[in-house]
């Protein structure tokens, strides 16, 4: 699908789902050395403002969930796209902080 038919779902469930598809966030991330440099300039401007007991809210379970759960952060997550719920339901480690 490409994005004009996305436009013209009437589900905005499936629009979000079709856009991940479309989009891949998860592969965006980590596709080149820009992308890296994204991610991590991302992650070095929220941790200057986190303490350990800070509790995280993130709007769209994924790569930032998994890190910093797996630094030790309580992440909750909400995520409106079916099949990226269910691979981060899939994804989770044991001992991870997210829920």
């Amino acid at each position: 699908m490409n994005f004009e038919e996305i436009s013209r779902l009437a589900d905005e469930g499936e629009q979000v789902d079709q856009l991940y598809a479309l989009f891949g966030e998860e592969k965006r991330l980590n596709a080149s050395n820009t992308s890296r440099v994204e991610f991590l300039t991302t992650v070095r401007y929220i941790e200057r403002y986190l303490r350990s007991s800070d509790r995280i809210l993130d709007i769209g379970a994924g790569t930032y969930s998994f890190y910093f759960a797996r630094k030790g952060y309580s992440v909750s997550t909400l995520e409106v796209a079916a099949a990226n719920a269910q691979k981060f339901c899939e994804n989770r480690c044991e001992g991870d902080q997210s829920t």
